[in-house]
């Protein structure tokens, strides 16, 4: 019996950790990218532009005053959805620490946690695509065509940034290149 427990303390503790070390690890990755705070999102979704990207480069992309508008409330959903995600997965592992810490744990309380958790990241993740998604869905061929450009200008300049700190608040294509170009001359 004692086994079996010390078993499921040690898995549980290697899962938590793990989740740990990920989300550290992806917090770093967004951090050297345009696409930042998604500290859980284990998806690659940082290749896909989204309501913000369009945002912050409305002129360049000439967006109408509805897409403006659509785009707003998107994103305030998204993040709004993002918050309470993000505050219900920290809740959840302090409950499955708690659990872990009793003395005696109940190991099936322990693994419905677990699944919870595990429940919690997937939605974050669909919320971070879902999101990029339909702000896809809200732009015109063009549009996403230069948005799609604009973020990878951002991102090639961020991956030769030698700090990883390069701020990448583009208002153009050809701006971003041309600060790409500069950082090449000044190494």
């Amino acid at each position: 019996m004692f086994r079996k427990k010390s078993l499921y303390l040690a898995l549980a503790l290697v899962l938590f950790m793990a989740g740990i070390a990920t989300a550290h690890h992806h917090k770093r990755k967004a951090a050297e990218t345009c696409n930042k705070g998604m500290g859980f999102c284990f998806l690659d979704c940082k290749k896909l532009s989204g309501p913000k990207q369009a945002l912050k480069n409305q002129e360049e992309l000439a967006l109408t005053d509805a897409q403006v508008s659509k785009l707003k409330e998107l994103c305030l959903a998204a993040k709004k959805k993002k918050i309470r995600l993000k505050a219900d997965i920290k809740i959840s592992k302090l409950e499955l620490n708690d659990l872990l810490g009793k003395k005696d744990v109940d190991t099936k309380a322990v693994d419905a946690k677990i699944d919870e958790i595990a429940k919690l990241m997937a939605d974050f993740n669909k919320n971070c695509v879902q999101a990029k998604l339909a702000a896809r869905d809200m732009l015109t061929t063009e549009q996403l065509t230069k948005l799609k450009n604009i973020v990878k200008a951002c991102q090639a300049a961020t991956a030769e940034s030698e700090s990883g700190k390069l701020q990448c608040e583009r208002k153009s294509e050809a701006e971003a290149t041309k600060r790409c170009q500069q950082k090449k001359q000044a190494d």
